[in-house]
């Protein structure tokens, strides 16, 4: 296109805004009806295609027929020739919204930590959702949702803080044909779309779906420097639970981000107002069926947003500063009392439903209404001594007045058989008896008011006498005497498991004008390697993160020490020059067990880690539960679940002795041909005994560390609650293989149950009073035992 064209029929070009793969996007004036516009040109080489042009103005006016309040408009779709190089110029004329994108917002706020909150995410997704099904039900498809389609009016910021999502590009790509590749971003590309097959409704589901992965924890699902490789991932990669990149986020928006990424549409939301009520049901909040949710809480602005130093956490927080030395008899106190979160923001959780069957009765359901306010920190607390002690939110540390107790949990290599399925539903289906859990507020609960208010009073005057005989006495005061506190954590990553790590560090000492922490690693060969430069320390604080090497490579399971040396600030060294400063070995007598445990189990083939295949399993099973429950009360599709309950047997007992014990009738398929299962077999130890003995040579190793030994006290106590649930699991699977007709009003009873007991093994149970699933006896499941193994490997960095 010529660049010295100045005007489009009405139009007067005045500012180029962008340049794309298919066009250019212009600022406008129209100077018929005295309005900017936005003016979208297309590359003349797209109209090398015969038909191009009758599928532009065909589609194309379909996309002036969108008329709603989170869709820019289209007003004119047209061909003009150029006067100068007489060529011919495809345009579409839009309203001009003045604002950023999305993807500018997000590379502001959650890709550097600063999470939005939960409020303006229902609201961002609500408000979008029912802009796509409108088009829906218009017939168009969009085919291409991602940050960058998405504009922010700065002119509306009444609901959303960065401005009103306005949702651009509907059904563009309907009329590029063959040139949608170079179109559509790989990274928010369905799978059906990945291979080649035309997008449909739910392929928008799914790129909404990766945009709330991208959202909730800073990080895209799938990534890669090649396209094609991205696009072969979103085929054959299932991706990290969201959980297990920020541990912040509430279980049930965990599960509901992998249901809108699933890789069948079917499994799919089939509307994306349908995805945003659930996401708003994961959080427990309830959305104006209006839209309109209310001032919606603290997404902080592009301004506010940190640029520099220790990010903030938020609501859904990864990064933040390292919680203020805490010790494990003190009360948890939540973290931002001073400034507690706005009512919008005060979470109630996701209903779930039990069920208790009667006999002679149709089940009965009874749903309890929870609370379940959302955590607000994910590194653990750390002592004055260097050691770890478990976090208020995700995993909190033990209620103060249980006195700390280790005991021995001895890996058990049998099992009870399965009972004989009767004709009638197992007696033991009336429990769980229903959790009657409801918001807490100080009303409620005057006992604990007054003891945390008695307790407050005690640490004030018990510090006021201490500081005061610390006086007297002549001893230096804590002010004077801080120990520097540093750990390393091992992370996960959208693409691996332990392939990433952070520095945390408390009163760090400045560094002479020109010096800098640099950060190092050493391998299992001896090889340095470089881990990068470190910020300066804010105020004795400093964060570091190193994002793993191409390779995903596990560090865990690779790395022998972690050490700091300072360097010249403006040097870029590729081995250590400077003096060593800071280091964390691995050579503890506990570390070889916590590794087999999180990197390489020998028991396992192909190095496959105890604690993730568990966690994994496990997952699957809610999973495959879930749709047990959706084909029986919706599509009644008998057939698919009978054949997911095979597969949680085949997973719980592993397929050869599910088939000899009978759990796996002679008739049904086997679907898996699982060797190893949860539960042990007379002739193979399970995931859960081989988790259980490598836990147990933790704590034979742990010696006097009591911080080791309160996670390895948390990981039995979730390996005491798998087991049960686990067996009831198995137990419902069974009945619903063996039922003679699943059409019995009585199988949506077990199946329920099924669905609870799986949810209780996936993510924990909320035992009142509660606010989520703690790392105690009754309430802990196999989310709990990943993090709490995941805090065994945390290093203490110490003074060389």
């Amino acid at each position: 296109m010529s660049t010295s064209l100045k005007h489009l029929g009405k139009y007067e070009l005045q500012q180029l805004l962008g340049k794309g793969n298919v066009g250019e996007v212009w600022k406008g004036y129209d100077t018929q009806l005295h309005r900017d516009v936005a003016i979208k040109i297309l590359h003349t080489d797209l109209q090398s295609d015969p038909h191009f042009l009758t599928r532009f103005t065909t589609d194309g006016q379909e996309m002036t027929s969108l008329q709603h309040s989170n869709i820019v408009q289209v007003h004119e779709v047209n061909v003009s020739r150029a006067s100068q190089s007489n060529e011919i110029l495809a345009y579409l004329v839009m309203d001009y919204i003045e604002g950023r994108t999305l993807h500018d917002y997000l590379q502001r706020t959650s890709h550097k930590g600063a999470f939005p909150s939960i409020a303006q995410i229902i609201y961002l997704f609500t408000s979008i959702g029912v802009a796509i099904d409108y088009a829906h039900q218009k017939g168009i498809v969009h085919g291409n949702i991602k940050p960058g389609n998405i504009l922010l009016n700065k002119h509306n910021t009444s609901q959303f803080t960065a401005g009103e999502p306005m949702l651009t590009d509907c059904g563009f790509t309907r009329f590029l044909g063959n040139n949608n590749n170079t179109v559509i971003s790989p990274h928010y590309m369905s799978p059906e779309q990945a291979r080649g097959e035309a997008p449909n409704n739910r392929s928008d589901i799914y790129a909404l779906g990766v945009m709330l992965y991208e959202i909730c924890t800073g990080v895209l699902p799938f990534r890669d420097e090649s396209s094609v490789a991205v696009m072969m991932q979103h085929i054959n990669t299932l991706p990290t639970p969201p959980i297990l990149i920020n541990p912040n986020i509430p279980p049930a928006l965990s599960e509901v981000i992998l249901r809108a990424m699933a890789k069948d549409t079917a499994t799919r939301f089939p509307m994306a107002s349908l995805l945003a009520t659930a996401i708003a049901d994961a959080c427990s909040i309830q959305p104006n069926t209006h839209i309109a949710l209310g001032q919606a809480g603290a997404f902080e602005d592009e301004s506010s947003a940190p640029t520099s130093g220790p990010l903030q956490s938020s609501i859904l927080g990864v990064a933040g500063p390292v919680p203020q030395p805490r010790t494990a008899k003190l009360p948890v106190v939540h973290p931002d009392v001073q400034n507690p979160p706005a009512a919008s923001q005060k979470i109630r959780p996701n209903t779930s439903s039990s069920i208790s069957i009667v006999s002679g009765q149709l089940p009965r359901v009874t749903v309890p209404i929870p609370a379940t306010p959302l955590p607000t920190n994910k590194m653990p607390a750390i002592s004055q001594t260097g050691k770890m002690s478990i976090p208020s939110g995700s995993l909190p540390a033990p209620i103060p007045s249980q006195p700390l107790t280790i005991h021995q949990v001895s890996p058990s290599f049998s099992r009870p058989l399965p009972a004989v399925i009767p004709s009638t539903p197992p007696p033991q289906l009336t429990a769980p008896q229903p959790e009657v859990r409801r918001r807490t507020r100080f009303i409620d609960a005057p006992v604990y008011v007054v003891t945390a208010a008695l307790v407050l009073v005690l640490i004030v005057l018990g510090s006021a006498i201490g500081t005061l005989l610390a006086l007297k006495s002549g001893a230096p005061s804590q002010a004077t005497t801080k120990p520097l506190i540093g750990n390393v954590y091992f992370q996960d990553d959208a693409l691996g498991h332990n392939n990433t790590l952070r520095i945390q560090m408390q009163n760090v000492p400045a560094l002479a004008q020109g010096k800098s922490y640099f950060a190092w690693m050493q391998d299992a060969q001896n090889h340095t390697i470089a881990l990068g430069q470190l910020p300066p320390p804010q105020n004795g604080t400093l964060s570091f993160s190193y994002p793993g090497d191409a390779k995903h490579t596990n560090l865990l399971l690779d790395t022998q020490s972690i050490f700091l040396t300072q360097e010249n600030t403006d040097s870029n060294p590729t081995a250590p020059v400077g003096d060593k400063v800071y280091q964390a070995t691995l050579d503890t007598p506990s570390f070889p067990e916590v590794k087999n445990i999180l990197a390489a189990t020998p028991e396992l083939p192909n190095n496959q880690s105890v604690i993730v295949t568990l966690f994994e399993s496990i997952k699957s099973i809610n999973d495959k539960a879930n749709s047990i429950v959706d084909s029986l009360q919706g599509t009644h599709d008998y057939n698919l679940a009978r054949r997911q309950a095979v597969r949680i047997i085949e997973t719980v007992d592993g397929t050869t002795y599910a088939r000899s014990n009978g759990d796996l009738p002679a008739k049904e398929q086997s679907l898996l041909n699982t060797h190893i299962g949860l539960l042990s077999s007379p002739n193979q130890r399970g995931y859960i005994d081989i988790l259980s003995l490598h836990v147990a040579q933790v704590k034979q190793n742990a010696g006097k560390d009591a911080a080791l030994l309160q996670h390895v006290q948390n990981v039995e106590n979730a390996i005491t609650d798998l087991k049960d649930w686990v067996q009831k699991m198995r137990t419902y699977a069974v009945y619903i293989v063996k039922a003679a007709a699943l059409t019995d009003p009585a199988i949506i009873g077990v199946a329920l149950q099924l669905k609870k007991a799986a949810a209780d093994s996936y993510t924990g149970r909320t035992i009142p009073p509660n606010n989520g699933p703690q790392p105690i006896l009754g309430s802990a499941g196999a989310y709990q035992a990943y993090i709490e193994c995941q805090y065994m490997a945390a290093l203490t960095l110490e003074k060389v």
